[in-house]
């Protein structure tokens, strides 16, 4: 594995996920973190920044 992308963090009891057996659908919905990590997930989400010539030429 070279690189791992976290797109959303959850809040969860961790250690007790047992209560989300028996759900489905929306019931089995994790609640979202929000705060600063929100901000970066939506950045991630926008897409990767523009690359100039130059870094392509030096990955070459």
């Amino acid at each position: 594995i070279d690189r791992i992308d976290v797109l959303r963090h959850g809040d969860v009891r961790q250690g007790r996920l047992y209560y989300l057996r028996g759900k489905v659908g929306k019931g089995a919905r994790i609640r979202e973190r929000r705060g600063a990590v929100a901000a970066v997930a939506e950045e991630a989400e926008a897409g990767p920044p523009e690359t100039s010539e130059s870094a392509k030429e030096d990955k070459e």
